[in-house]
């Protein structure tokens, strides 16, 4: 993806009084991400998010940050606003501004009974949250958000796209009672949070956040755990994870049975998702295709669970 034009980051870093040309482009796949000393800015374009899209993520962000969940903390305009509408000649982009972190990434220590629990608790405090929030309908559901259009791109082979359609039209009949589905972060992994000197959890990058069953985000959460472990100690670490976690969780929210039991379909559709979206976005590409290799493995395994 090309940069957008200086005028358009010129704007853009104006909005939130940031020096322009000290802006360093760090990630440049479908946003563009400038680091500009302690704080982030992000700059996307309406082809990909809509303005009020990434003003609902934001929403939902600081909703969490009141109720005590640690969240990378957003950055308003020099005008109070959450983010901004930039208007180029041929397009219009979206700036967010947020600032850094300070923590650690995850690691191989971090397989522990505590990081476990602590993520538990973490991921049944945002659901309650969630639970008590009034949403309008513009916020968007499970369905609509751009990973689901990679399905197009499933191969037909191993019965990939043939699996990934049996469980759409399973998970469009799921009853969707304010009690199991609400806002989720949905893209809950260890390259999304960091971990602070008490030892919690920051998350941040809430863009594929959208409004789904809760058990969806453990579901998610499985999928990433599993992959951490080599094939045949995957199902030891799953329940080592599960018997710790759902302790944390069940501290904050409380799950239905019948709700748990499906966490295991929803693995295995976010497995189906990411294959698809590496198809799409990596064809022919060789070092991804190795990792494309390990996931349809995953997806094979998850398969014999439900």
């Amino acid at each position: 993806m090309n940069e957008p034009a200086d005028e358009i980051l010129k704007a853009s870093c104006g909005q939130y009084n940031l020096d322009h040309k000290k802006a360093k482009l760090v990630r440049n796949h479908h946003n563009y991400v400038y680091e500009c000393e302690d704080k982030f800015l992000k700059i996307t374009g309406a082809n990909f998010r809509s303005y009020d899209e990434i003003a609902n993520q934001i929403y939902f962000t600081e909703q969490l940050s009141r109720n005590g969940i640690k969240v990378v903390e957003t950055i308003s305009t020099t005008s109070g606003q959450s983010c901004v509408e930039i208007k180029g000649a041929a397009r219009s982009f979206t700036a967010m501004c947020f600032r850094k972190i300070t923590g650690r990434k995850f690691g191989k220590e971090d397989l522990n009974r505590d990081h476990f629990r602590r993520m538990g608790k973490f991921v049944g405090k945002l659901h309650s949250t969630a639970n008590s929030m009034k949403l309008e309908a513009s916020f968007r559901k499970w369905d609509e958000i751009f990973i689901n259009d990679s399905a197009e791109f499933l191969p037909e082979k191993a019965n990939i796209r043939a699996l990934y359609e049996r469980l759409y039209a399973e998970l469009k009949t799921y009853s969707e009672d304010g009690k199991v589905f609400g806002m989720i972060h949905y893209d809950f992994h260890s390259g999304n949070y960091l971990i602070d000197q008490q030892g919690d959890i920051v998350l941040f990058d809430f863009e594929l956040s959208c409004r789904s069953w809760y058990a969806n985000e453990i579901g998610v959460i499985l999928f990433w755990i599993r992959r951490l472990e080599k094939i045949e100690k995957r199902d030891e670490l799953e329940r080592f994870f599960l018997s710790e976690f759902w302790q944390g969780y069940e501290s904050e929210f409380e799950m239905r049975q019948d709700e748990k039991r499906k966490i295991y379909k929803f693995a295995l559709f976010r497995g189906i998702q990411v294959y698809g979206y590496l198809e799409q976005q990596f064809p022919g590409n060789e070092k991804v295709a190795r990792l494309k290799e390990t996931i349809l493995e995953s997806i094979h395994l998850l398969s014999r669970k439900i």
